[in-house]
């Protein structure tokens, strides 16, 4: 369906766990497909920030800001629907992101790099470097293995190229980069959601509803408690019910997903998507397990 109408897709799982299953298979389907989880933690308690986490949330924030092309699916958890992220503004001010042929001036790229932290040397070695060779940049991202080089004409990007400070020969040439800032102080925040981020022509579908619904519910409740043993009594509400959550999700194109119940027949029952405590080969526990099912289902 997003393939006939080239709109791109975001996937909303209950767990990280079908969202990295939904990732792998999207990819295997020829989707940029992306895994992004949103931080574990509640709004209410001190961010710990795992930064290869954060980092690739960045660039994936830095793509959707930026015209992200149709074959782009983000596969991610109802947790993403909950703010967690500064708003779109800040995120732009203290980010970086070019494409091939965007239009740049050298002197604000310069600034640019100053105001997210990135230290100016006469060559780059080391992460949270950079350096300016005539209309070329060469930058080490701190979200990234390896530097970038930016060669600029006219005002325009004209190259992006990944290269290893020790083998200048050895270079990857690269479409986009995203640059983020030396300091993530500024992206712990939760005054926005993913959906925020999201252009207009994205199609987001619920994976499961009904378990979506039940983990964000359990979240809801412990989030709640959190809030209102907070000592501070102007602390904003920043946890919402699945409802709202749902309602924002209801301004894009939206499809929930579930697998369908076999109808009980003769020789027919279903365990939907259950996870059973059974380990792989147990054959006599799981016939135990399908005898028991059978006989307080169809006594």
């Amino acid at each position: 369906l997003c393939q006939q109408q080239t709109k791109p897709l975001l996937i909303v799982t209950a767990t990280v766990e079908e969202a990295t299953r939904w990732a792998l298979q999207l990819q295997s389907m020829s989707w940029r497909g992306y895994l992004y989880q949103p931080l574990d933690t509640f709004p209410y308690e001190p961010a710990q920030i795992d930064l290869e986490t954060a980092w690739t949330r960045i660039e994936i924030l830095a793509e959707l800001l930026a015209k992200p092309q149709p074959n782009l699916a983000i596969a991610t958890t109802i947790n993403a629907l909950q703010p967690h992220l500064p708003s779109t503004q800040v995120f732009q001010k203290h980010s970086i992101y070019l494409n091939i042929g965007d239009s740049q001036s050298v002197k604000l790229l310069a600034v640019a790099l100053a105001r997210l932290g990135y230290e100016e040397v006469k060559e780059v070695k080391e992460s949270k470097q950079w350096s300016r060779k005539g209309f070329s940049f060469e930058v080490f991202p701190v979200n990234r293995n390896l530097p970038v080089r930016l060669s600029c004409n006219r005002g325009t990007v004209e190259k992006i190229r990944e290269f290893d400070p020790t083998n200048p020969k050895s270079f990857t040439d690269l479409s986009s980069i995203a640059i983020a800032p030396v300091d993530l102080h500024e992206f712990v925040a939760h005054k926005a959601t993913l959906l925020n981020y999201l252009p207009k022509n994205f199609i987001v579908a619920i994976d499961e509803p009904e378990q979506c619904q039940s983990y964000s519910d359990r979240w809801y409740e412990a989030a709640d408690e959190l809030y209102q043993n907070q000592s501070q009594a102007d602390t904003p509400k920043l946890h919402w019910e699945f409802a709202k959550c749902v309602t924002e999700a209801k301004k894009f194109q939206m499809l929930q997903l579930s697998e369908r119940s076999l109808k009980p027949k003769a020789n027919i029952f279903d365990f939907a998507s259950a996870s059973i405590p059974i380990v792989p080969h147990q054959f006599d526990q799981i016939a135990d397990l399908i005898r028991e099912y059978l006989k307080s289902e169809y006594q």
